[in-house]
């Protein structure tokens, strides 16, 4: 690190960075974001005029999937956790994992499509003694399937792409860009077919920051080396430790607002966490893969039993 401690910094860009760094913003934009591109996911999938057992099907899933990802934030110490029910959207939530290690940040992304497909696979089973409620309950599970089996694909800002992404691909930066050029090509591929201009220009856009990330990994492998103690908390980081973070994100993403330099401090911060051991990732993967079993024998099942 002495190199990187020879570099003159602003010291009252550094303070006020540093300060917004521990006290950040609350993230108003990314629920409704998140919650808009799903439903614009399902929309696509399930046709372009769902009925209105559809529509209030596809609202509680959401609320349903969601929640099980602010269950899993909460279990694992997740701070500044955040329900956003949405008008016509659903519901989304936001989180700050800071303290929480990487096999729990992958935990918690299976614990919002894993509660909804094990719920539909039980209303499909349990749907002759509904009686009158068969209809509706098969409508219900149908979107579950739909949602959470569609979640679980390795695309993007899905579940499924950024559990991949935790579990094995942040093991190198070279690995991680590369999975997200791959996921970003298919998540086009996916606007173009279904006709869905908003979630192309979401892709195009993303695409547009893979240069900052790349520069992210690279100052991050770094500090990993350099300082192998380093924490992910912005509370527990030394004085030498925060100096440091804030060289190392000023040079991937030069900054001259405090805003801008804390928000690539936390870049950094969190792509130094340690990938999970050997056995987590087994145990995150055989969790993923129960999931896609579930999921496709729920499509099987439906496909046999169709709505009607």
């Amino acid at each position: 690190m002495n190199d990187q401690a020879a570099i003159p910094i602003d010291e009252e860009l550094f303070r006020e960075s540093l300060a917004r760094l521990k006290t950040p913003p609350d993230r108003k934009l990314s629920a409704p974001l998140t919650a808009g591109l799903m439903l614009l996911f399902l929309v696509g999938l399930l046709g372009g005029r769902p009925t209105v057992t559809g529509i209030v099907s596809i609202v509680a899933a959401l609320i349903l999937h969601e929640s099980g990802h602010a269950l899993g934030m909460r279990l694992f110490g997740f701070r500044d956790i955040q329900m956003f029910f949405i008008p016509f959207f659903g519901a989304a939530v936001t989180g700050r994992g800071r303290s929480a290690k990487a096999w729990q940040e992958a935990a918690v992304t299976l614990m919002g499509p894993l509660p909804g497909l094990i719920l539909a696979m039980l209303l499909i089973l349990f749907r002759p003694l509904m009686g009158p409620l068969g209809h509706a309950s098969l409508e219900f599970a149908r979107v579950l399937v739909w949602l959470n089996g569609f979640n679980l694909l390795p695309l993007g800002f899905l579940d499924g792409g950024r559990f991949l992404e935790r579990v094995l691909f942040s093991r190198h930066r070279v690995l991680e860009v590369a999975f997200q050029v791959v996921t970003l090509g298919l998540l086009g591929y996916i606007a173009l077919r279904l006709r869905l201009p908003v979630l192309g220009l979401f892709a195009v856009f993303t695409v547009m920051l893979l240069p900052l990330r790349w520069r992210i990994l690279t100052v991050a492998s770094r500090l990993r080396r350099e300082l192998p103690l380093l924490s992910p908390d912005p509370d527990l980081l030394s004085e030498s430790e925060a100096r440091a973070v804030f060289v190392a994100a000023q040079q991937a993403r030069p900054a001259f607002q405090p805003a801008a330099a804390a928000a690539a401090m936390e870049m950094v911060l969190n792509a130094t966490k340690a990938p999970p051991s050997a056995l987590a990732t087994l145990g995150l993967l055989v969790a993923y893969g129960i999931g896609w079993l579930v999921a496709a024998l729920g499509l099987v099942t439906l496909f046999r039993s169709p709505i009607g």
